[in-house]
């Protein structure tokens, strides 16, 4: 079996995930994004979730046949409501409109606020790793689920993330510092995962590529407690697909937002470079509208957008100036100032 190709987009979401954190990929249809970065061994292992059972089937096919269901599990879930504390630090959440990505965030408030990583108990629990691709986690009271991961059709259930063991079997512990490539020469062997280990709230990151409402997106990360700390943006078949990198603000930051005026923007970072700074996270309209980190860096896909966006709406207000009445004057507003907008996105370009 080749490795997954990915399209432009896909990889670009992909690129955004840290390597070393385990992944939680929710509407993952076929899962290609957890099978193309755990074949380039970024990430230990990761969770496909989507809310349909089709589209599960379809990556559990997938996952078998890269022999990657040791360290790929499907799980049936409505956004994150299947996803446990600490099972996983990076979210992607790719290929949504921007209201239902809103939407999956504002119901796991609860969960994010806790921050997910920092309820897992790395002692308690031994991942076993089969040759044939199964994978258990066995808890410290030595009991561990099972189910055959040679049924390709099989989903997990949220209520039981871990996927099977056989028992008849020996197991042999390995060294915790290299849970992914370490293996017995027997048929089994446990690897004590290393992966949560020192993981604290500031580990927790939201890799976000909203299809629409692109602007609301930011506004809520802004208004919850987030911080964006990388935007890439891709142009695949006619189509401009922006997407962002999001991680939570320190405690004390989020209340200095919340009880000041100031912005908290950092221009001085070199392109290319994530934010790893203490600061609050306010955007001016021209930031939320084309992305903060995409005018920082003066990214050329956003550039041509911009152009483009701007000779599309000088055009629709070339035809309303036309029309007449209260209707169409507030239209015509609401262009000018779009224009506006993007002229002021656009003179970043262009300044020192």
């Amino acid at each position: 079996m080749t490795s997954v190709k990915l399209s432009d987009r896909l990889r670009a979401v992909a690129d955004m995930v840290t390597p070393g954190l385990v992944l939680a990929d929710i509407g993952t249809d076929h899962a290609y994004i957890p099978i193309y970065l755990t074949e380039q061994k970024r990430i230990p292992r990761a969770i496909a979730m989507d809310v349909n059972k089709g589209p599960l089937l379809r990556a559990n096919t997938h996952i078998q046949e890269h022999a990657l269901s040791g360290r790929i599990e499907t799980r049936l879930s409505d956004g994150l409501t299947a996803l446990r504390p600490g099972e996983a630090q990076s979210i992607v959440i790719a290929g949504m409109g921007g209201a239902l990505t809103i939407r999956i965030l504002k119901n796991a408030e609860a969960s994010l606020n806790r921050g997910m990583a920092s309820e897992w108990n790395p002692d308690s629990h031994t991942s076993i790793f089969n040759l044939d691709g199964s994978v258990s986690v066995k808890d410290s009271d030595d009991s561990a689920s099972a189910m055959n991961s040679s049924d390709s059709a099989s989903v997990v259930d949220s209520g039981n993330p871990v996927s099977a063991m056989d028992s008849g079997n020996s197991v042999s512990a390995m060294d915790s510092g290299n849970p992914v490539s370490a293996m017995d020469s027997g048929n089994l062997a446990a690897v004590k995962d290393s992966s949560h280990l020192g993981r604290t709230w500031d580990d927790l990151e939201l890799i976000l590529q909203p299809q629409s409402e692109v602007s609301e997106v930011r506004e809520y990360l802004m208004r919850s407690g987030w911080r964006i700390v990388r935007e890439d943006m891709v142009f695949e078949e006619g189509k401009y697909y922006p997407m962002m990198k999001a991680k939570r603000l320190p405690p004390m930051d989020v209340h200095e937002r919340e009880h000041s005026g100031e912005s908290g923007r950092d221009h001085s970072r070199a392109p290319g470079r994530e934010y790893s700074g203490k600061h609050s996270a306010g955007y001016s309209q021209a930031e939320l509208a084309f992305g903060p980190e995409l005018l920082r860096m003066r990214h050329p896909v956003l550039c041509q957008y911009l152009r483009k966006e701007r000779k599309t709406q000088e055009r629709i207000l070339e035809s309303l100036e036309k029309g007449q009445g209260e209707k169409a004057a507030a239209r015509v507003r609401e262009i000018q100032n779009q224009i506006c907008l993007i002229d002021e996105a656009l003179n970043r370009y262009f300044s020192d």
